[in-house]
C-alpha cells in the first residue's frame, strides 16, 4: 500500500511539472493545458499537498551545486554548477574544472550565455511564483472534508511567503522586476509585464509579510521540518529591509554605482536614514519570534567537548546539522544522487573542490580575540612552523570553515578521497594540479564521514537575525542604541554571536563610534556567514565589491621539500586576476527577454 502511494504522488509530482512547464518559452509560462485540469489536481489531499511540494521545490532556494548526471532543461538555472556562490567572491575558489564559478571569474556575467554564464536562471523564478498563484487561487477548490479552510488559509500563505523570498531572491540580482500578482495567462493579453521600481518590490515583499506572518504556524512537528512558519516572513522581510537601508539601494541617481536612464530600477530615489529603523525593527521582530518559538542559538555547552576542544564546536553543529533549532528554514530537496553537496564543493580536492582564500582569512580572529599577523610582503618565505604555529591559534569557528595545510581534517572523519589532498603535488606554481586559495574549505562537513549523506542548504538561520539587527541598530541608534522595547543594543547582539562563536566580547575601542563598530559588523558577517551565499551581496549592498572582489585576491604557497615527507616553506602569493566590473554589482537579464521589448536592461550590459 505505501508503495502504491509513493508511486502515485512520483505521477502527480511528474504531472503538475508537466502542467507548469509544458511548451514554455516565455518566463512566465503558458497556461494550463487541456490534458490535466486544475480541478482533477484540487480533487484530494494527495494531489493538493504534490502541487504544494512541487511549489516549494522551485521557490526555496538552494546553495549547493547540481553536478551530476543530466540535469532537467532548467536545473541548469537553479544551481551555480560544480560551485558555490562563495567562488565568486573573495571567500573561495574552485580548485581546478570548468566550472561556472570559473566562467564568471573569467568573463563576468553575460546576458547573452546565461545558461554558463551566470549563477542564476532569471526565468526559473517565474515557474514557482506562477505555481504558487496557481495554488493560491485554486486550492479552495479541495473539499473541506479533505482540507479544512484554516489548512487551506495556512497554505495560500506558505505561497505567499515564499513568492516573498523569491521576489527578495530576485531584488539583491538584479534590483527592481516584474510584480505578477496573480497566474499570468497568455490568454489574457500581453503576457511579458515591464519593470516595476525598486520601492515597488520592497512594498510588495512587506505587504505578502503582513497578509501572512499571523496565519502562518510559528512551528511544525517533526515530520513536516522544512514549511514556512511566520518566522521565514518574519526573517525575509528582515534581510529585505536591511538590503533596501544598505548603500547600494538607499540613495538617488547621483550616487549610483553606475549612470542610469532608469534609476527607479536600481535605488530608492534618495538617501533615508529612516531606512534604517525600518531594518532594525524588522529584525527586532523577527528576534522576538524566535524567543517565543523554540528557535535559539546552538551554544557549546550543548555540544559534547565543545566546550574544550575549539574543533569541536557549536558554530560547526549550527551549520551542519540538520534540523537543528538554530535553522529557520533550510532547503531539504536535496538527494544523493544530486551530488552537488560533496562533487561541487569537496569531493577530491586536487581536482573539484573549493579552496578558501586568504583574502576572507583575514577576517577570522585569534582565539584571544586579537588579529592575526599573517605575512602581507608578496612572494616572501617563510618557515612553514611559522604558519602552523599561526593556524593553531585561530578562533573555533575557522576550524569549521578551513582545512589547515599539513594538519589532519579537523571536524570530519577524512575518508578515501577526501583523505588524500594534499600528497604529493604541492609546488612553488601551485596552480597546475592542486588548490588556488589558501586551504580547502570544510564548512557544512562537521563531523561528516560519507560522501552520499547530502546536506541541506541553510536559507535562513538565526545567527543572520542578530547581525542583522546589529547592523540596523547601529546605524539608526548607535552601538549602543537599540530598538524602543528591543532586548539588545547593537553591540550586545554582536557580542552573543561572538561568544557563541568562542570570542570574548568586543572592547570599547572596538565599538567606539558608528564608523568603527560598522567594520567590526562587516567583518563578523564575512565569518559567522561564511560560505553561506551572503558575502557576494553583502559587498555589493555595501558598495565595497570594487575593494573586495576582483584581481585582488590574496592567496598562500605552500613548498615541500625535496623528499616530499614534510612542508618546507611558505609565502603570500595574488589570486590568478578575476574579471569585475562595476556592471557586476547587479547582474544582467537575458538579452532573450530584453529583445522582446517588455524589460529595460541593468547598466553596464
Amino acid at each position: 500500500m505505501k508503495t502504491k502511494k509513493y508511486l502515485y504522488v512520483v505521477l502527480l509530482f511528474f504531472i503538475v511539472r508537466l502542467l507548469l512547464l509544458n511548451s514554455c518559452t516565455d518566463i512566465l509560462e503558458k497556461p494550463v493545458g487541456n490534458e490535466i485540469t486544475i480541478d482533477t489536481i484540487f480533487s484530494n489531499r494527495l494531489y493538493v499537498e504534490s502541487f504544494l511540494a512541487k511549489v516549494y521545490y522551485d521557490l526555496v532556494p538552494r546553495g549547493f551545486p547540481y553536478t551530476t548526471g543530466n540535469p532537467e532543461p532548467d536545473q541548469y538555472y537553479r544551481e551555480f554548477g560544480r560551485s558555490i556562490l562563495a567562488s565568486i567572491s573573495d571567500e573561495g575558489c574552485n580548485t581546478r574544472g570548468a566550472t561556472w564559478g570559473w566562467y564568471v571569474n573569467t568573463a563576468g556575467f553575460d546576458p547573452l550565455s546565461s545558461a554558463r554564464n551566470q549563477e542564476d536562471g532569471f526565468g526559473v523564478h517565474w515557474i514557482g511564483i506562477r505555481g504558487a498563484y496557481l495554488f493560491i487561487e485554486n486550492i479552495d477548490k479541495a473539499p473541506d472534508h479533505e482540507i479544512p479552510p484554516a489548512e487551506k488559509e495556512q497554505m495560500k500563505s506558505e505561497c505567499k511567503a515564499l513568492i516573498a523570498v523569491r521576489y527578495q531572491e530576485m531584488l539583491k540580482r538584479y534590483g527592481g522586476v516584474p510584480i505578477v500578482r496573480s497566474a499570468f495567462e497568455m490568454s489574457a493579453g500581453s503576457l511579458a509585464q515591464p519593470r516595476n521600481s525598486v520601492q515597488e518590490v520592497v512594498d510588495f515583499i512587506h505587504e505578502l509579510t503582513e497578509e501572512v506572518k499571523g496565519v502562518l504556524p510559528n512551528t511544525y512537528p517533526s515530520d513536516k521540518k522544512g514549511r514556512v512558519t511566520s518566522g521565514v516572513a518574519l526573517a525575509n522581510w528582515s534581510r529585505t529591509a536591511l538590503y533596501a537601508a544598505s548603500p547600494f539601494f538607499n540613495n538617488g541617481a547621483a550616487a549610483m554605482v553606475l549612470s542610469y536612464e532608469h534609476p527607479e530600477y536600481v535605488c530608492l530615489g534618495n538617501n533615508d536614514r529612516e531606512r534604517w529603523r525600518i531594518a532594525a525593527e524588522a529584525a527586532d521582530e523577527a528576534l522576538k519570534w524566535a524567543k517565543t518559538s523554540g528557535v535559539s542559538l546552538i551554544t557549546a555547552a550543548d555540544i559534547p567537548g565543545g566546550e574544550t576542544d575549539p574543533k569541536n564546536n557549536a558554530y560547526g553543529h549550527a551549520t551542519s546539522v540538520k534540523d537543528n533549532r538554530e535553522v529557520i528554514l533550510a532547503n531539504k530537496g536535496y538527494s544523493s544522487s544530486d551530488n552537488g553537496f560533496a562533487d561541487g564543493i569537496y569531493w577530491m580536492f586536487v581536482s573539484r573542490g573549493l579552496s578558501v582564500m586568504q583574502s576572507i582569512i583575514y577576517n577570522f580572529r585569534k582565539a584571544d580575540g586579537s588579529d592575526q599577523e599573517w605575512p602581507s610582503d608578496f612572494g616572501v618565505r617563510k618557515p612553514f612552523s611559522e604558519y602552523t604555529l599561526k593556524v593553531n591559534e585561530m578562533e573555533p569557528r575557522f576550524y569549521q570553515c578551513c582545512w589547515p595545510v599539513g594538519q589532519g581534517a579537523p571536524n570530519f572523519s577524512a575518508t578515501g578521497n577526501y583523505a588524500v589532498w594534499p600528497v604529493s603535488s604541492i609546488n612553488e606554481s601551485m596552480g597546475s594540479s592542486d588548490m588556488y586559495g589558501a586551504c580547502p574549505m570544510v564548512k557544512f562537513h562537521y563531523n561528516y564521514s560519507s560522501s552520499v549523506n547530502m546536506q541541506n542548504w541553510i536559507v535562513f538561520r538565526l545567527a543572520e537575525l542578530y547581525l542583522n539587527y546589529a547592523e540596523a541598530a547601529n546605524e539608526y541608534y548607535g552601538p549602543t542604541g537599540s530598538v524602543p522595547g528591543g532586548e539588545y543594543t547593537a553591540v550586545e547582539a554582536v557580542n552573543i554571536i561572538r561568544r557563541r562563536g568562542g570570542l570574548r566580547d568586543l572592547t570599547h575601542s572596538e565599538y567606539a563610534d558608528v564608523n568603527v563598530f560598522r567594520q567590526q559588523i562587516q567583518r563578523e558577517r564575512a565569518v559567522e556567514l561564511f560560505a553561506e551565499g551572503h558575502r557576494n551581496f553583502d559587498c555589493r549592498r555595501w558598495k565595497i565589491a570594487d575593494d573586495t572582489f576582483g584581481p585582488r585576491l590574496h592567496t598562500l604557497r605552500y613548498v615541500q621539500n625535496a623528499d616530499r615527507t614534510a612542508y618546507d616553506y611558505y609565502f603570500l602569493d595574488l589570486h590568478d586576476s578575476r574579471v569585475w566590473t562595476k556592471a557586476m554589482y547587479l547582474y544582467p537579464f537575458p538579452q532573450e527577454e530584453i529583445d522582446k521589448g517588455y524589460l529595460v536592461q541593468n547598466p553596464g550590459y
